[in-house]
């Protein structure tokens, strides 16, 4: 009896020993997997949004404690992204999987016309989320946190693929445009950014190893595409017999997003 005793009392001596190498650690650093849903709002008439679409993210993260309750929350991160887009009046001018703008001629890039009624527009942007985290003391093996700042995500690439006619070939004739590019350049604005509010639980279940599990809501205030003047647009619309009105997609998008990390 006493020896189990003992042993428990070691046991229960060491949890506790760990609890505190975590709580006093004023840097944490490890993974993050995430993932959760995007909300797209269009501000146009030429498209409308199909619905929420999913999100991934991947990377590393880092905590620093400036005390043991309040810290920045920082790393760097991979979100793979995609938004639906619909419309029933669009066209664009392309050649293979290169979409033109209105500037360049389509006749010497041999191109045709493509009339889209559904995008899945995907893109993966670089994330360094800079997040100010407020957490409680270490109760048992948890302590629990919230956070409020920015997601900073920088496209590195995008593409769409395309379902549409050929208002050239037969009627209700479906054709899609798989991997579509712009020629030059890209359509989306290179930065996004986004403010949140996010709040989670640490488990402390090893030596000074943690998990965190944490849901958070993060909304979009810069416009997903750039504001291109009319003769560096793509999608247009036929106002009369060899007669176009180039027009712009504007769109913003917010995240809900559900993220898992394990910190050592």
């Amino acid at each position: 009896m006493k020896k189990l005793i003992y042993t428990s009392l070691i046991a229960l001596f060491s949890f506790a020993t760990f609890a505190q190498d975590a709580a006093n650690k004023k840097v944490q650093a490890g993974l993050v997997f995430g993932t959760g849903v995007n909300f797209t709002k269009v501000n146009t008439r030429n498209f409308d949004v199909k619905g929420v679409t999913p999100n991934l993210s991947v990377g590393a993260m880092v905590n620093i404690g400036f005390t043991n309750n309040i810290g920045l929350s920082t790393g760097i991160e991979f979100d793979f992204d995609n938004a639906k887009y619909t419309s029933d009046s669009v066209y664009y001018d392309f050649n293979d999987t290169k979409i033109f703008r209105a500037n360049e001629n389509s006749v010497e890039n041999n191109a045709s016309v493509y009339k889209m009624t559904e995008r899945n527009q995907s893109a993966i942007y670089l994330t360094i989320p800079t997040m100010v985290v407020f957490r409680t003391n270490y109760i048992g093996y948890f302590r629990y946190y919230g956070k409020i700042g920015l997601r900073n995500s920088f496209l590195l690439t995008s593409k769409s693929n395309d379902i549409g006619t050929d208002p050239f070939g037969l009627p209700g004739n479906t054709v899609e445009n798989k991997g579509m590019k712009l020629n030059k350049g890209n359509d989306m604005l290179f930065y996004r950014g986004s403010v949140g509010l996010a709040a989670g639980a640490e488990w402390n279940f090893i030596g000074s190893t943690c998990m965190a599990l944490e849901i958070g809501y993060y909304y979009g205030f810069t416009p997903l595409f750039y504001n291109t003047k009319a003769d560096k647009r793509i999608f247009y619309k036929a106002t009369g017999f060899a007669s176009r009105e180039y027009v712009n997609n504007i769109a913003n998008q917010s995240q809900l997003l559900i993220r898992l990390s394990f910190l050592f």
